[in-house]
């Protein structure tokens, strides 16, 4: 996991994909303020401080994921710009080592498992999701 990297990632989906958008001031507020202490963190080759890194950027991720799936306005405004831009760019996001932690979920994250967790209904962004997942299956190697 690169600490640097993946803090400034986590602010950058949060600055770029759902503040504009979000309508829930309360949770966001807090949100900023833990994606801020992440960006502060300085973890290096102490264990302790790495785990304790790893806990909160778990932590933030869940509740940016949970903003994703419930606010209406992320959802429908946005013709869910903000979860499409996630699921093509994951691993530059959500480091692929915390990925099922995150998500709740063993192994590779199917395209049932994504558009039933954002509630993707609209035909255009199913189709959308599975080009992408297609796209990252055929770019790796390890994947049949």
């Amino acid at each position: 996991m690169v600490f640097g990297q993946s803090a400034s990632n986590t602010a950058l989906f949060l600055y770029q994909f759902i503040l504009p958008f979000s309508t829930e001031a309360a949770k966001l507020l807090r949100l900023k303020q833990q994606v801020r202490n992440l960006l502060k963190q300085e973890p290096g080759k102490h264990k302790v401080k790495q785990q304790e890194f790893k806990k909160l950027y778990v932590k933030i991720w869940k509740q940016m994921i949970e903003i994703l799936k419930t606010d209406r306005a992320l959802r429908a405004s946005v013709h869910y710009m903000p979860q499409l831009q996630l699921i093509r760019e994951l691993d530059s996001y959500i480091d692929p080592e915390v990925q099922p932690e995150v998500f709740g979920q063993s192994g590779a994250l199917s395209e049932f498992f994504l558009m039933t967790l954002f509630g993707l209904r609209n035909p255009d962004s199913k189709k959308q999701v599975m080009d992408i997942l297609r796209m990252k299956h055929q770019d790796d190697p390890d994947v049949e």
